[in-house]
């Protein structure tokens, strides 16, 4: 009996020492598939990864995907070395963004944005929230690390009044990292969507302030009629544009559900003073979060145009699916959904996705401590 015990217990270590060499042996075969991926392509690029939904995070979810997918952003993050910034003692938003759009263009499954929530202090990520909010919150956090990032989405807009009377100036000069433009059309054409070009002209068209709505004049000291006039002294790479869905009526909010005509192609007029020529910048729109529902809910979903193929995709959380080949091919898009815009300047240079050795070595590092960490959680599963 001795001697079959003996037997039963070497053939069980012997049996457990190969089980170890061939998970093993499969840790370091799929380590050599993943690093020839890297070596070949930073992504599948037939399809794109979707983001856990936390409970009510589409908002979030939509948002990341158009900044991953928006021309040179991703570039500019990965090329940033983040140094020692903290809060609290924890790694600042940019880091996270990092590992996050690591797993995003390598990975192979939708990652959670757990990380990125608690970086935005989103204590409670089962309420709903406007994206247009989180938009510039995530992008303030990122400019406190990082203001060639920020720089990306920053719009100088000037907001000059005319008094009547002395034909005294008054300059007002703003930066804003989203143009908010109203959508409510004139009463004529309630039955066409309201193109975003018209609503762009009547934000830049001249007002005349008069009335109840006269402007106080220093110089004649009295309240006088004027002339109000926006123009844009600098325009950024990525032009982020908001269309005012929500208004207040009566006693409380509403939100407008107004088709929209959104075209592909913006010309936007950018000077230094208003009495020069202005410049004509020309945009692509890249991206669009859609917001279904109402003032108290709803769902926001992402449609975006890939700088790698040059085709639309539908980004729904987890779920990521091509856009019809023949909505590729519009000029306009036609939208009672359609909330936050993005556009990316038709003159500047948009690179691919940075190959791995192409990055510097923190990223080169960071790269491969996300990926083995993935990969052994997905042994563990």
């Amino acid at each position: 009996m001795r001697g079959w015990g003996r037997m039963w217990i070497f053939g069980s270590c012997a049996v457990l020492a190969l089980l170890c060499l061939y998970q093993c042996y499969r840790k370091r075969k799929q380590r050599k598939i993943l690093d020839a991926k890297l070596r070949n392509s930073p992504r599948n690029r037939s399809a794109y990864l979707g983001l856990r939904n936390q409970g009510s995070t589409c908002y979030l979810n939509s948002l990341l995907q158009c900044l991953f997918l928006a021309p040179n952003f991703t570039n500019i993050l990965f090329n940033y070395i983040p140094s020692h910034f903290r809060i609290w003692g924890q790694p600042g938003i940019v880091y996270q963004l990092q590992k996050l759009f690591i797993n995003l263009q390598y990975g192979r499954t939708a990652p959670s944005t757990q990380e990125i929530t608690d970086s935005l202090g989103i204590n409670n990520v089962h309420q709903p929230q406007d994206v247009e909010k989180y938009f510039r919150h995530l992008v303030n956090k990122i400019g406190e690390e990082s203001g060639e990032i920020l720089q990306l989405f920053v719009l100088d807009m000037v907001h000059c009044i005319r008094c009547e009377r002395c034909d005294k100036k008054t300059i007002l000069p703003n930066c804003m990292l989203s143009l908010p433009l109203s959508i409510q059309q004139p009463h004529s054409s309630l039955t066409d969507a309201f193109s975003v070009k018209d609503a762009l002209d009547n934000f830049l068209k001249q007002k005349e302030l008069t009335g109840e709505n006269k402007c106080y004049c220093d110089l004649c000291e009295s309240k006088q009629d004027a002339s109000s006039l926006f123009y844009f002294k600098y325009l950024p790479k990525i032009l982020v544009i908001i269309l005012k869905r929500y208004e207040f009526y009566n006693t409380s909010f509403r939100k407008l559900h107004d088709k929209v005509s959104v075209p592909c192609e913006l010309t936007v007029p950018q000077s230094s003073s208003t009495e020069e020529n202005a410049i004509q910048c020309m945009y692509n729109l890249f991206a669009i979060c859609h917001h279904h529902g109402g003032v108290r809910g709803g769902h926001y979903v992402a449609e975006i145009n890939s700088f790698e193929d040059n085709h639309w995709y539908h980004f729904n959380d987890a779920a990521v699916c091509k856009i019809i080949e023949e909505e590729n091919l519009l000029d306009t898009k036609i939208s009672d959904t359609a909330y936050l815009l993005m556009y990316h300047q038709q003159n500047a240079h948009i690179p691919s996705f940075l190959e791995k050795n192409q990055l510097n070595s923190y990223m080169q590092n960071l790269i491969d401590e996300t990926l083995r960490r993935c990969e052994n959680h997905i042994f563990l599963v």
